[in-house]
């Protein structure tokens, strides 16, 4: 018996049906709205016992236009960002969130400021539950069943997971998919204008949750497979079901548009961030580690296992603690497993009787189970072939959060579907409403904790300190230009506040200047580039390459927040380098490079001496190349730059790390000769005469191997032989000696091999060595200028063939010299090895990645930079395995090759100036989407040549004649978010203005 017929067999009066879901019954008016303010009454209850006065509903990922509409507004009407660091195209669909900006504004008149993020949190909760109840009532007539439906729409895991850390588009989704599936179902089978507007207002009220745009694919994808089945059943209703498929891509056009085109023309710069490149792996894991039946189920998620801060232990717990040990016991797993089996056999039981409405909404269940299982066999080996592709999977890596919506609205329509079967067949109203007491009890017993404060986690109830609002309010009266935040020690955008914040950051919603945090880094090369020689120079203590990338990356202001701490227990000052930091704004101060302009709290705000702009016109005579993606110093930042194919400066070691930050075997030739000894080969494809700089301004300290040949004592220097004849390496000693003694290192002497290894050694570049404590000259100070078109570099290395454990400690390596650490290891499955060279005096690490999937032997080769004139590192090996997921992988061979770093970076090929050229320079991050152009009367004449400058900002060659004032900019992408608008406007008033 389909649903139509069970309607038609138990509708409750006489009167005819007019439609398949549309009847009239004789019930009063306070019985109709009866359950509907229970709910009300019920939601807003659970929202006051989750609500903390006086905080702000703050961390985790956070966003709040609350705190500068007119700013929020006016970025989210741009394609182009430039607030984010160096500008970028983010991926997320930023303007999707328009509708919700438009309530917050509306609520703002009458809401306190803190209180308005909560307000739309709460707004979702009380409304979603309506939306299931009406959609339910109008499917099967019955409140009694929309109401207890409706009750596990609310009281169930996977809505606990959704608001617990509430991110605004999960409780957009959750809110008002209910009404758009309900207002599509009135379309497709009430013949009303009515119900088209409905339908569209409350689709467009949902284009939040677009603001991660997977997870309104993933509706979508679901939502169009509901309709084509339903259309194939119902072929009367192909042209209504074409109809709303175009009218939600025209509703969504207005952020849809752009963001197809950061899909095309920049998703793969995501891909390639090194935090997504190492840790969405392991997300995906996770994730995969609750896809097993029992999790499944029980729509159970990565959530329950996820760690917090605990600022109080100054230590990471659960996230989840109590839910967590609430779903341990035995009756609330029963429950859980209860509802799901009920929900399961309700889609049994739709199929066998061939209801087609509930056989076209079966996507919802279906698609949303099998991929959120999938550790389940079948299920698994189609996962596996999905994720092959790099777009899923990398969508894929938070995959809960991406369809446990979904499965909780099909969960919950076969649940009702099978109560709607029961009650057919149980006839007797007291046996109905027995176990309608025993099913609203479950379901209240179930997410109890819900009414004891745990909807929403205690972590992102914060109250934020007076100083950031007086910090807003000053910087909103200083002058536009690039702030850069302090202190860097995490590479991510996740920072933790001494007074309770921890999540993705919120400094920008309020400012009107471009801010350089972290959490930018994903969208852009250039603001993840800019992070690394910022870090790199004030990690390496090095104020004057510090201020010259400030000048490069026009940085205007400079704001150090001193609450901003390590998540380490311990060393915290060290990690975030607050001493090291302070030291070098004092000294930038003295030198009038920087002046402190304010204070608030602990917030200390800086201003450099330099002018920047956004736009200007320069001479440049300075062209280099080659162009890095990747580097931890730029030794062209002496003056502004230009990258072009015919240059006069040419740096051969300027861009040897290939996208994954690993030295690029295609410009670096790296061969072990012996065990211990290395050969290294600079490719030089040009055949370039290269200029070797000066020994003595380029290092400072050197790790040196001794060689003991005939009472002749052998310093063997990692620099190319060319170098190494200028000055002196050979040095006698006594005959019989037992021991040597180099500056504080005393070598004994076992053998009377005539050619014997003694060790290595650190030899000062540009201070005093001791030989048996006298004084011994290098001559280091040469002053011949040497040219090579082959450099070689011919290193003993510190080798640990097939280590014993994956912690290394090399605790006499000078921090100022560079390494190449090269691992051997073979690969085997889950998550490679993943490797920390952990830094002694900073405890950060200066290193961190991962080694390549390689199942045969395989060398990986990472660059060092010198990071300063401290001592000693740790290496430590990490073989990550989540659950049942195993990682394995082998490690045969880690060998740290010690390289003159400083001095190699400066080899170069200089040929003569070239002739001085006008350039219109825009400072912002490189892409070819920017125009630049003048007017010619009406016509615009476009600039052509449009370059590199500094690595990272526009530049165009400008035509004679023209000066800086006649050209205009114009990113051409920003006409596809014009089109969007545009396309979603005329769509609405085609709408109201169509006749019925």
């Amino acid at each position: 018996m389909s649903i139509r017929q069970i309607f038609e067999q138990h509708r409750p009066g006489p009167f005819p049906i007019h439609s398949p879901f549309c009847y009239h019954y004789s019930v009063s008016k306070f019985k109709q709205i009866l359950f509907p303010l229970i709910l009300v009454l019920l939601t807003i209850v659970i929202c006051f016992l989750n609500y903390t006065p006086n905080t702000f509903l703050t961390g985790w990922d956070t966003l709040h236009p609350e705190f500068n509409f007119s700013l929020n507004f006016q970025r989210l009407l741009n394609v182009w960002h430039p607030e984010q660091g160096l500008g970028d195209i983010p991926g997320h669909a930023q303007i999707s969130d328009l509708p919700r900006i438009f309530v917050l504004y509306l609520l703002h008149f009458v809401l306190p400021l803190n209180f308005l993020r909560y307000s739309y949190i709460f707004i979702c909760f009380i409304i979603g539950p309506l939306g299931i109840y009406f959609l339910i009532r109008f499917l099967f007539k019955k409140n009694l069943i929309a109401f207890m439906t409706t009750l596990l729409y609310i009281f169930n895991l996977s809505t606990v997971q959704q608001f617990y850390v509430p991110f605004e588009m999960f409780p957009t989704q959750w809110a008002f998919l209910p009404f758009i599936i309900l207002f599509s179902l009135k379309f497709l089978f009430e013949k009303s204008k009515k119900n088209l507007i409905l339908f569209s207002l409350f689709t467009l009220l949902s284009t939040p949750q677009s603001y991660a745009p997977q997870l309104w694919l993933a509706f979508f994808f679901i939502y169009v497979l509901f309709l084509v089945i339903h259309s194939f059943f119902n072929r009367q209703n192909f042209k209504k079901s074409l109809t709303l498929i175009l009218f939600t891509l025209l509703l969504n056009a207005f952020w849809l548009i752009p963001n197809l085109f950061y899909i095309f023309s920049s998703s793969h710069i995501n891909q390639n961030y090194r935090n997504n490149r190492l840790y969405s792996q392991e997300y995906l894991l996770k994730n995969r580690a609750n896809g097993n039946l029992a999790d499944s189920t029980l729509i159970k998620g990565f959530y329950l296992d996820w760690s917090v801060f605990d600022f109080n232990r100054n230590s990471f717990d659960k996230l989840m603690p109590q839910w967590k040990n609430h779903f341990n016991q035995p009756i609330i797993l029963t429950i859980g497993y209860l509802i799901f089996t009920t929900s399961f056999l309700g889609l049994i039981i739709s199929f066998l009787k061939k209801d087609r409405l509930f056989t076209s909404l079966s996507p919802f269940f279906i698609i949303p189970f099998v991929l959120l299982s999938s550790q389940v066999p079948i299920f698994s080996n189609f996962f596996d072939l999905l994720i092959k592709n790099s777009t899923l999977r990398e969508s894929f890596r938070f995959i809960f959060s991406k369809l446990s919506i979904l499965l909780l609205f099909g969960l919950v329509l076969f649940f009702s579907y099978f109560l709607s079967f029961i009650f057919q067949k149980i006839k007797s109203l007291k046996f109905q409403n027995i176990i309608s007491t025993l099913i609203i009890i479950c379901l209240i017993i179930y997410t109890f904790p819900t009414f004891q404060g745990q909807l929403i986690s205690q972590a992102v109830r914060v109250k934020i300190p007076d100083n950031y609002f007086q910090f807003w309010q000053f910087m909103n009266n200083q002058g536009d230009g690039r702030i850069l935040t302090l202190p860097l020690n995490q590479s991510s955008g996740w920072q933790y506040y001494s007074w309770g914040y921890q999540g993705s950051g919120f400094l920008w919603f309020n400012l009107k200047q471009s801010l350089l945090d972290r959490d930018s880094d994903r969208w852009s090369n250039q603001n993840e580039q800019s992070y690394q020689e910022f870090f790199n120079s004030l990690y390496s203590q090095k104020s004057d390459i510090f201020f010259n990338t400030l000048q490069k990356y026009q940085v205007k202001y400079i704001v150090i927040d001193q609450s901003i701490v390590s998540s380490s227990s311990n060393n915290n000052d060290q990690i975030t380098f607050k001493n090291e930091t302070d030291n070098l704004l004092k000294k930038l101060e003295n030198q009038k490079s920087l002046i402190k302009i304010n204070q608030f709290g602990t917030i200390s705000i800086y201003q450099t001496n330099f002018p920047v702009f956004n736009t200007t016109t320069k001479t440049i005579t300075n062209f280099v190349r080659p162009s890095y993606q990747s580097a931890y110093f730029d030794v062209a930042n002496s003056s502004d730059y230009i990258t072009t194919t015919q240059t006069n400066v040419f740096y051969p070691f300027r861009d040897l790390l290939n996208s994954n930050q690993k030295i690029d075997l295609n410009k670096l030739e790296i061969n072990q000769i012996s065990p211990s000894q290395w050969q290294i080969n600079l490719r030089n494809p040009n055949n370039y005469q290269l200029q070797l700089p000066s020994l003595i301004s380029t290092e400072n300290l050197i790790p040196t191997s001794i060689y003991l040949e005939s009472s002749k004592l052998i310093f063997k220097f990692p620099f190319p032989q060319e170098i190494l004849n200028s000055f002196k390496t050979e040095f006698d000693i006594p005959k019989n000696s037992s021991q040597v003694k180099i500056n504080d290192i005393i070598f004994p002497i076992t053998s009377n091999s005539p050619n014997q290894f003694l060790g290595n050694v650190n030899i000062f570049i540009n201070s005093a060595n001791y030989l048996n404590d006298k004084n011994i000259n290098f001559n280091f100070n040469f002053s011949q200028k040497i040219y090579l078109k082959n450099v070689s570099l011919n290193v003993h290395s510190i080798d640990f063939i097939n280590p014993q454990n994956f912690n290394i400690n090399l605790p006499n390596l000078p921090h100022s010299s560079g390494y190449i650490v090269a691992v051997k290891s073979q690969y085997m499955s889950g998550i490679p090895l993943r490797l920390c060279l952990k830094n002694n005096y900073s405890f950060v690490c200066n290193l961190e990645d991962e080694l390549s999937k390689n199942k045969s032997p395989y060398w990986d080769y990472f660059l060092i930079p010198s990071t300063g004139n401290d001592l000693g590192y740790q290496l430590n090996f990490n073989n990550i395995s989540i659950s049942n997921i195993i990682s394995k992988s082998t490690l045969n061979q880690v060998s740290i090759i010690p390289i003159p770093f400083n001095f190699l970076i400066q080899i170069k090929f200089e040929d003569t100036i070239k002739n001085p050229l006008q350039f219109f320079i825009l400072n912002q991050s490189f892409h070819l989407g920017w125009l630049a152009f003048y007017f010619d009367g009406a016509k615009p004449i476009f600039l052509k040549n449009h370059v590199l400058a500094n690595n990272w900002a526009n530049a165009w060659e400008l035509p004679t004649n023209i000066n800086q004032s006649q050209i205009h900019i114009f990113f051409w992408p920003q006409i596809l978010e014009f089109l969007g608008l545009g396309l979603t406007i005329f769509t609405l008033i085609w709408i109201f203005k169509k006749k019925s």
